[in-house]
């Protein structure tokens, strides 16, 4: 029997199957953890390196960046997932952002894995979002002086909504224009030779098959509360999910998801800009979100990464707590006391994770599961004892973490371990410092 990971729909492995069919061959058939799994399974991946052609896209990426008021950073990563390690094939996912106007704007893009120019698709959607997102928003703010004003004014104003409506608008065209600039490509590829040679034809359009999701940061001071707030417009055209994150919030507060996975006509499908459904403005509009509320952080991320914190509320939040324990998201030192000593005592030490691309290297990582499961807590009832999860940090233990937010997060994507997760991962983070408000002016 063969003991390698096998396909499923879309070029995917399934992990159960791979554990399943080992149990069959020993001879005592038994049920095992997730992490025994985990373990027997890691030595049936392999790792062959991206090929040359065509259009190799690096295996790993990652970036970090700060606005000008140092009000809004960014902490990004990419990484090829196993499937694609194991297949030797490129990395179908892609991100940009940038800064302007006291704005963050972002996107994240998933290339279908089963079509073969998506990476190409998801570079171009995140490319021309972005362009448009700043170049759009800058440009109305500018005009509208007055407009920042009205975005921090109570919901039931009438310039509020106003302003919403018109922000709205202006991220549903960036959404349209990525799914034209798409098309374009597609059509200029057409002739391409590299292309058309691993194609054995000329490329379409449905070659270059992407999701995506953007999203615009401005952050705001309520004219109700005088509180820092954010202003979060977003849009979500496929599956993975947009997390609004207030870490300095109450659990059940805490958390805003900012879209929900579309699926297509049969379960398990995706759809994706190119899709025809998608062009139309209803659909896009359907897909709009916005809210404003206090926030530390916006995440935006592909499926690679969602899936593994399903249901997203309020797994979300472990995602987060999970990004703060492993070094990603600043941590507080931990104060332990008489009342939070018995659950820091059974912190668990961090597990060490078998590198994909090189098994005779290890990697240690903490799991906020694994964390609540040892002490006896709920994640509620850590998120409210912010003491104990710092406590379960890295840091905590003397592991050394990267001094670039963006390449800890890197190496922690690439070698988090769940099971049943093997597609490629990506994950951009937000982050938004409410001790500045008021410090500067929002736009400028």
């Amino acid at each position: 029997m063969n003991n390698e990971p096998v396909r499923s729909s879309d070029e995917k492995i399934s992990e159960n199957k791979a554990a399943e069919t080992s149990a069959e061959e020993t001879a005592e058939v038994k049920a095992l953890s997730d992490n025994e799994v985990t373990a027997h399974t890691s030595s049936l991946w392999k790792y062959n390196p991206i090929p040359e052609k065509p259009e190799k896209y690096p295996e790993y990426r990652h970036s970090y960046g700060v606005d000008p008021d140092n009000r809004l950073s960014v902490t990004a990563a990419r990484v090829r997932g196993k499937m694609h390690k194991h297949d030797g094939t490129n990395c179908d996912d892609w991100y940009e952002y940038d800064f302007g106007g006291g704005m963050a704007f972002a996107a994240v893009a998933d290339g279908a894995g089963s079509k073969l120019f998506s990476r190409i698709g998801a570079k171009t959607a995140c490319e021309a979002a972005v362009k448009v997102m700043k170049q759009d928003f800058t440009e109305y703010f500018n005009s509208n002086t007055e407009a920042v004003s009205y975005a921090a004014r109570p919901y039931s104003d009438p310039e509020f909504n106003r302003v919403c409506s018109e922000l709205a608008g202006m991220i549903r065209n960036a959404a349209s224009y990525a799914a034209k600039a798409v098309e374009d490509e597609a059509e200029t590829r057409k002739s391409d030779k590299e292309l058309i040679e691993a194609a054995g034809r000329e490329p379409v359009l449905s070659d270059f098959s992407a999701t995506l999701l953007i999203a615009a940061v401005i952050p705001v001071i309520s004219e109700e509360t005088g509180n820092a707030e954010s202003l979060v417009i977003s849009v979500q055209l496929g599956d993975g999910m947009i997390a609004a994150v207030n870490g300095d919030g109450e659990y059940p507060n805490a958390l805003s998801l900012m879209g929900a996975a579309d699926s297509g006509e049969f379960s398990g499908e995706t759809d994706f800009i190119t899709s025809p459904k998608m062009k139309t403005p209803e659909a896009i509009m359907k897909r709009t979100k916005i809210t404003r509320r206090p926030c530390t952080h916006v995440m935006l991320m592909s499926d690679g990464v969602a899936d593994d914190y399903f249901p997203n509320d309020p797994e979300m939040l472990r995602l987060f707590m999970d990004l703060s324990a492993n070094g990603i998201i600043p941590a507080a030192d931990a104060e332990i006391t008489d009342v939070n000593r018995p659950y820091i005592s059974r912190i668990p030490r961090p597990e060490k994770n078998i590198w994909v691309n090189d098994n005779d290297v290890t990697f240690e990582y903490q799991y906020i599961s694994k964390v609540c499961e040892e002490t006896g807590l709920s994640e509620e009832q850590l998120w409210s004892m912010p003491d104990v999860a710092a406590a379960a940090s890295l840091r905590s233990f003397g592991i050394e973490v990267c001094s670039d937010p963006s390449e800890q997060l890197e190496k922690w994507l690439d070698n988090y371990v769940r099971r049943g997760s093997f597609d490629d991962r990506t994950l951009l983070i937000i982050g938004i410092d409410n001790t500045l408000a008021g410090k500067g002016q929002d736009i400028q």
